[in-house]
């Protein structure tokens, strides 16, 4: 009975944590990403504000992200740029 009980306990508390929800693909893709081969590399920083730094070539670009489904949308310069995720 005893056994039960904890067990019982046990799955609420899992149940009660999940639903809380864990971290979102916006908090997921925050931090420094970098991809590139045979001296061609990008370097992208995504901030949690919905900034990003991206690199390549030498030159730093500020840029805005947001991300929409399974997309990355990212403004420079007023224009927006899709990227499909999957």
């Amino acid at each position: 009975m005893k056994t039960n009980l904890v067990i019982a306990a046990s799955v609420c508390v899992a149940l009660t944590l999940s639903a809380c929800g864990g971290p979102g693909p916006q908090d997921l893709i925050v931090g420094k990403w970098k991809i590139g081969q045979e001296g061609i590399k990008v370097e992208a920083e995504f901030a949690r504000n919905g900034t990003a730094k991206l690199t390549m070539f030498g030159q730093t670009l500020q840029v805005t992200y947001k991300l929409n489904g399974d997309e990355l949308v990212w403004t420079l310069n007023g224009k927006p740029r899709n990227v499909r995720l999957r």
